[in-house]
């Protein structure tokens, strides 16, 4: 396992929980962008804390790798999901946020079967930077993508209450 890109993804998680907590100081609310921002710091959690544990889980690299892609995969779906089923439970109409982040949520999955079709059927590793610097990328555009949506957020309220 790479440790340090590990520790990136901590950084990322920890900025994650940062903005989230500036939002909810700000606005305290849930509506749409709280349920997609949580769904997705929750979901980046629970991979970061099953990468080591599923890096090193049998020792077979095919059977690593089904599980690897397949469990991320999962994660992926579910956090799409969990996203659709909590605006229904709150009757709560998507955002643009959610909708961006479902979309980002799918192309992950993507990327994640494309890689596993590549390691598994073709066994080449042409999609091996695509996938390392592309889920690291769409990590960094996310929390980019939360900042600039919280700070947006807070302006348009400014202006619409004169705060």
């Amino acid at each position: 396992m790479d440790s340090n890109l590990y520790f990136k993804g901590i950084a990322l998680l920890i900025g994650y929980y940062f903005c989230f907590g500036y939002w909810y100081k700000k606005f305290g609310k849930i509506d749409s962008f709280f349920i997609c921002f949580l769904v997705w710091g929750l979901s980046n959690l629970l991979m970061l804390t099953l990468e080591p544990v599923i890096y090193a889980i049998t020792g077979n690299i095919i059977l690593d790798r089904v599980i690897w892609y397949v469990t991320f995969g999962a994660i992926d779906t579910l956090s799409v999901f969990l996203i659709v089923r909590m605006h229904k439970a709150k009757n709560i109409e998507h955002s643009r946020e959610s909708l961006t982040i479902c979309i980002i949520f799918s192309c992950l999955l993507l990327l994640q079967a494309f890689r596993f079709s590549e390691r598994m059927y073709f066994n080449t590793g042409y999609l091996e930077w695509l996938y390392v610097e592309g889920v690291k990328a769409i990590n960094i555009f996310v929390l980019i993508f939360f900042c600039i949506s919280v700070k947006y957020r807070y302006k348009v309220r400014e202006s619409n209450y004169g705060l």
